[in-house]
């Protein structure tokens, strides 16, 4: 299979008297809130008058949102070789890269970025960076942000007055227990020309690249925020793959109960980030301050609280008013289903909040399911359920 870059030209018959208003990343602004404020094409009058004026055939995933700017769509994925209407690019070709046995060096599975006459683009396997012409697709450069061979990328980026930050993850949470782990989360940023790198900041403790140490606490999903006021970036991460075994070795002694996660867990070191939010000064990559969020959270351990209390997005940075009083806040929502706020220059907690009342929980379900008798769900409608915890135990 072949993977490819591919962009598509919006007509501008579909388009009006409207502006399309430019979506530049995961997040679509600096303030990673998803939210097109100033979209007038589309709203409560005119959704029910919509009808489909096109369709593009992919022929394979499309992953990630697209992003848009000029009535231009760029997307990026999985994608076999499709004829695209502006230009497309495979991946291998483009950089001259080759993928190994553990990762696929021609899949971008996160949202293009653009950033002035570029457009930047992530490479899951590799760790690669690269940048394209926007209007041609030649590459303009590449670089690799983490030498680690399991190490990947699958957030956007976020470009902010000649500069952009990402994030690094990895994979290697799924090796067995005998060979994991050794890798670190990071936030890097790098400057749009050359595409050099400017800071590296890393989640944990360095850990020599030796086994058992603390790893993981990946920065994994959607786009870091960027607060120009206060001059940092805000991003989130996950939980970490190991621990050292003084810090196992305290769990035990603590019979691996679960610690509020707003009480300091005293089993783990200073700096260790693991599902945490984190403010980093952007001059300089310094950590400004990181509120720690999950309590001790390790997969591959047998005895262990593993609540899955991973942040698979960056924070969303908005202004609340209480009481007349405007205050900015960093609000983010862990795997878990709960709910943060915090405050943008101290990292101390506005609220939180769960995502039940106590009373019902919500799920939906969206995947292909196989039943019993051998059938699947795949042709039939997609549900969400109300379930009344109360009866859950009877």
């Amino acid at each position: 299979m072949v993977h490819h870059l591919h962009i598509q030209r919006i007509s501008h018959g579909i388009l009006g008297i409207f502006v399309v208003v430019a979506w530049l990343n995961h997040g679509g602004d600096l303030s990673n809130t998803r939210s097109a404020r100033e979209e007038k094409l589309i709203g409560p009058s005119t959704v029910g008058n919509l009808r489909l004026r096109w369709k593009f055939f992919a022929g394979k995933d499309i992953s990630a949102t697209p992003a848009v700017a000029n009535v231009v769509v760029y997307c990026s994925g999985e994608l076999p070789l499709v004829e695209c209407l502006v230009w497309k690019q495979n991946l291998s070709e483009l950089t001259g890269l080759r993928g190994t046995t553990i990762v696929n060096v021609t899949l971008s599975r996160s949202t293009p970025t653009i950033a002035e006459k570029l457009l930047i683009v992530s490479i899951c396997g590799l760790v690669v960076v690269i940048a394209v012409n926007r209007s041609n697709g030649r590459l303009v450069w590449p670089t690799q942000l983490d030498p680690h061979p399991r190490a990947v990328i699958t957030t956007s980026r976020t470009a902010y007055l000649g500069a952009f930050y990402v994030g690094v993850s990895s994979t290697e949470e799924g090796l067995p227990a005998v060979q994991c782990c050794s890798f670190r989360g990071s936030l890097v940023k790098l400057n749009i020309l050359p595409g050099a790198i400017l800071w590296q900041t890393y989640t944990l403790p360095d850990n020599g690249g030796e086994l058992r140490g603390y790893d993981g606490a990946s920065i994994w999903g959607s786009s870091p925020a960027i607060d120009p006021k206060r001059r940092l970036a805000y991003a989130a991460t996950g939980n970490h793959y190991t621990a050292p075994a003084k810090v196992r070795e305290c769990q035990v002694r603590q019979n691996n109960q679960m610690i509020p996660p707003t009480t300091p867990n005293q089993c783990i070191g200073p700096d260790v980030n693991f599902n945490s939010i984190i403010a980093f000064e952007m001059e300089s990559g310094r950590i400004r301050w990181a509120s720690q969020l999950g309590a001790y959270d390790i997969t591959d351990c047998p005895t262990r609280p593993n609540v899955d209390a991973d942040f698979g997005h960056a924070p969303m940075l908005i202004t609340i008013s209480t009481n007349g009083t405007e205050r900015d806040i960093a609000v983010v929502v862990q795997m878990r289903g709960f709910a943060w706020a915090m405050d943008h220059d101290s990292g101390d907690i506005v609220w939180l909040s769960a995502a039940t009342d106590g009373k019902r929980v919500y799920i939906v379900i969206i995947m292909i399911i196989i039943m019993v008798n051998g059938s699947t769900n795949a042709n039939k409608l997609r549900y969400v359920f109300s379930i009344h915890i109360s009866l859950l135990d009877s």
